[in-house]
């Protein structure tokens, strides 16, 4: 019986890390049932196995989700982290050096840079690369 309830655990335990991921990169309803269709063809976790759900666990990986932050990590650095990205931005836009200073296309800059859709999804060391690569384009 106790075997019968560990693929049971298994699948509650990845579900509600699926949701802790939908809600920490803030997926609307839409963005979320779209990147499952594009992940596992399913709008859905509902029906998906074992395996479908570590799959879309990992896919959520990918775009930035941490299961865990670690003890020296917390929301403050990060914070500022992204308010410097953003002034470096808006700096290079103000000096003429970008066309546009908008967070869309600021986030198609990031994109480019290191594959994740949103400034908000990157994590310390993709910021730090991102903070110094605008420090760069700005002396140019």
């Amino acid at each position: 019986m106790e075997s019968e309830s560990l693929p049971a655990e298994e699948r509650k335990r990845l579900l509600a890390k699926i949701h802790v991921a939908k809600k920490q990169l803030k997926l609307s309803e839409e963005a979320y049932r779209a990147f499952l269709q594009g992940v596992v063809g399913a709008s859905s976790c509902k029906d998906l196995d074992i395996s479908g759900l570590n799959a879309v666990l990992n896919a959520f990986k990918a775009k930035g989700f941490k299961t865990r932050l670690s003890p020296a990590s917390s929301h403050k650095p990060r914070k500022d982290q992204t308010d410097k990205i953003r002034a470096l931005w808006i700096e290079l836009h103000n000096a003429g050096k970008t066309e546009d200073g908008s967070e869309p296309a600021l986030n198609v800059w990031i994109k480019r840079m290191t594959g994740i859709e949103r400034l908000e999804w990157t994590n310390k060391k993709q910021r730090i690369v991102l903070i110094e690569s605008l420090k760069k384009w700005l002396e140019r």
